[in-house]
């Protein structure tokens, strides 16, 4: 059985890869600011991207994106400014994207992958 922790990081791993055979490149990895966290701070070719990665075994209490609240959504925005501000980057273009990932726990099936943009909008 996998731990939350554990599949939050498969998870995290998993869109990095996607998002990076898009053509986007990584730019940092579970950034912490205070209290707030951001999974992957990406550069998409124009501007800088602050991703949420939501990760599930199943689809039997809700799909990923519905896992993220309004209160999870400000402190990504929070984290993103101070990423930002620390790099003297401002006014770079940022906004922030969601990726919600369903691993089957069968190593045999791709996960699914869905990729919501500008959820900050």
């Amino acid at each position: 059985m996998t731990t939350k922790q554990d599949l939050g990081t498969l998870g995290e791993t998993v869109a990095a890869d996607y998002l990076t055979t898009k053509g986007w490149t990584i730019l940092e990895q579970n950034y912490h600011f205070e209290k707030s966290e951001v999974d992957l701070v990406a550069y998409d070719g124009f501007c800088i991207v602050f991703v949420e990665v939501k990760t599930r075994q199943s689809t039997q209490f809700g799909y990923p994106d519905e896992g993220l609240s309004d209160s999870q959504l400000r402190r990504v925005q929070k984290a993103g400014a101070a990423w930002i501000y620390e790099r003297k980057m401002d006014p770079s273009p940022t906004r922030v994207d969601l990726v919600g990932i369903v691993m089957s726990p069968d190593e045999d099936i791709p996960p699914v992958i869905e990729h919501l943009e500008g959820i900050d909008r």
